[in-house]
C-alpha cells in the first residue's frame, strides 16, 4: 500500500458509519466512529460475542467473567453498566 497513499490512509482511517453528515452545526465536527456511536471498543465486543454466543453466558454470568477478566482496568460498576448497554 505504500505505493498508494490513497489506499493507506483508507486502511488506517477507523471505521465509521457515514451516515449523517459531518458537521452537526457550523463549524463543529461531529464524531460517528463506530465505537463512540456503540459506547463499546471492538475488542469490547468481541468478549460479549464470545461469551455470549461460545460461552452461552446471559447478562449476570458475562458481568462475572468480565469482572475477572477487566477488574484492573475498570471498577465493577463500570463493567456492569457496559453489560448492561450490550444486553
Amino acid at each position: 500500500s505504500s505505493e498508494y497513499p490513497t489506499l493507506r490512509e483508507i486502511e488506517e482511517a477507523p471505521p465509521t458509519a457515514e451516515l449523517r453528515p459531518n458537521a452537526s452545526s457550523v463549524g463543529k465536527e461531529h464524531s460517528q466512529l463506530d465505537e463512540e456511536e456503540m459506547g463499546m471498543s471492538y475488542d469490547e465486543l468481541s468478549w460479549y460475542g464470545t461469551l455470549r454466543k461460545v460461552w452461552n453466558c446471559g447478562p449476570v454470568s458475562m458481568y462475572t467473567h468480565l469482572l475477572q477478566r477487566w477488574k484492573k482496568q475498570h471498577t465493577p460498576k463500570i463493567i456492569a453498566e457496559k453489560v448492561q448497554r450490550f444486553f
